[in-house]
């Protein structure tokens, strides 16, 4: 009986190893649920649907565990996780050092209130980190215990939702456990002075390396259209303007005619000398 007992325990170890999900209890959306999710950035748009997609893989929560093929994760590990696949590095691991990074960014934005229709909420968009403190006992500074990412709100009924890994959160007023989607609520009042949410901010670098990743493309540039060209039909289509009447036309002036060079075949004429002036004149003779 007891060797039974022992085999049955060792089987069952085995299987839960082999069996990753067997305890998890998730739910999961689609993009096209969330309202206006279109409107997002590329780079948020990304990180939701890919965050989505590890949801459906029904996965536990696994405490620190950051590794899906381990069979789940812990809350910080799933947010290590997805924040790595989007490119980031440096990534921190544990909630506390997610909170310094956001509030080092200059992005964090403080929570006091316990009502979530607070002013202090009206900048809280998709995918950013979501914190709270008091969800367990902690010994370090700050203490920040828990971390999810916002998903935004349904179409259906303006719920607002995150996502993320919890082993006793709510999905439609039902238990979770693992990586799922949740309700995103305040604590309640009863819980004053243990569990509270505490901020929120948008993830450091993500714009960037989406944009480092996935350069966009630049426009080509507008094609070079030719002037129009003249063709005969302006030409033949032009119209002279009439003279005016009895306007007075200018007379033509007849042009000089060309004169055509001087040839001649003539000998020159035979060259005369001149009277020498040392020679005297021949008196002529006078007849007897």
């Amino acid at each position: 009986m007891k060797i039974t007992f022992t085999l049955w325990t060792i089987l069952s170890g085995l299987l839960f190893c082999l069996a990753p999900g067997l305890n998890a209890v998730t739910s999961s959306i689609s993009e096209t649920e969330l309202k206006n999710f279109d409107e997002n950035s590329p780079a948020v748009r990304k990180l939701i649907s890919e965050s989505l997609a590890l949801s459906r893989q029904k996965l536990d929560y696994k405490y620190g565990s950051a590794d899906p093929a381990k069979g789940g994760m812990d809350c910080s590990g799933f947010v290590n996780y997805i924040l790595m696949k989007q490119g980031l590095r440096n990534v921190p691991r544990m909630a506390s050092d997610f909170y310094l990074w956001v509030e080092k960014s200059g992005n964090l934005h403080l929570v006091d209130s316990t009502d979530p229709k607070s002013p202090e909420m009206n900048q809280l968009k998709p995918g950013d980190l979501l914190f709270w403190t008091g969800t367990y006992k902690v010994k370090r500074y700050p203490p920040i215990t828990h971390v999810m990412i916002y998903l935004g709100r349904t179409k259906t009924d303006n719920n607002p939702i995150m996502v993320g890994s919890s082993d006793g959160r709510t999905y439609r007023g039902k238990s979770q456990y693992g990586v799922s989607v949740f309700d995103f609520r305040f604590p309640k009042p009863k819980y004053e002075g243990k569990a509270k949410f505490v901020g929120y901010g948008p993830v450091p670098g993500l714009e960037e390396i989406y944009q480092i990743k996935h350069p966009s493309k630049p426009k080509p540039a507008p094609p070079i259209v030719p002037p129009p060209v003249k063709t005969s039909s302006s030409i033949t289509n032009f119209t002279p303007r009439p003279l005016r009447p009895n306007a007075p036309t200018q007379k033509e002036t007849p042009s000089r005619p060309e004169m055509e060079p001087f040839i001649t075949n003539s000998p020159p004429p035979p060259r005369v000398p001149s009277p020498s002036v040392d020679t005297a004149p021949t008196a002529q003779s006078s007849p007897p």
